[in-house]
């Protein structure tokens, strides 16, 4: 099966390009045809954790992420903000990935795109 992996670098709270990757994403991950992987910045990821209040007002947001985090891969993020994506609702659909593996992980797709 062929494989896009999506980079989030920018902030989805205040960049709307990066939203949009979220929603590509997961749109893309309904085909089925294709297997999906996310992985969120370390920038990123410090966002969500600081703004999960923010994420309520979010719509989009907040059915991408759940919805990327049901497929046979969860989303990826640095090791280092693991932690602060915990809670009841994220720490099912977030694993931890160091840089070597994001690397591996990216010569292995077909597309690696950039948001």
């Amino acid at each position: 099966m062929k494989s896009a992996l999506f980079l989030i670098t920018s902030d989805p709270l205040a960049n709307g390009r990066a939203v949009e990757g979220l929603r590509i994403a997961a749109g893309v991950q309904g085909w089925q045809s294709l297997r999906v992987r996310v992985f969120l910045d370390d920038v990123v990821a410090r966002a969500l954790a600081s703004s999960a209040d923010g994420l309520e007002e979010d719509a989009l947001i907040r059915q991408c992420l759940p919805m990327l985090g049901q497929g046979d891969t969860p989303i990826l993020v640095g090791e280092s903000h693991l932690a602060g994506l915990s809670g009841e609702d994220w720490e099912a659909i977030f694993a931890a990935v160091d840089k070597r593996r994001l690397a591996q992980l990216a010569a292995e797709s077909n597309w690696v795109l950039h948001f």
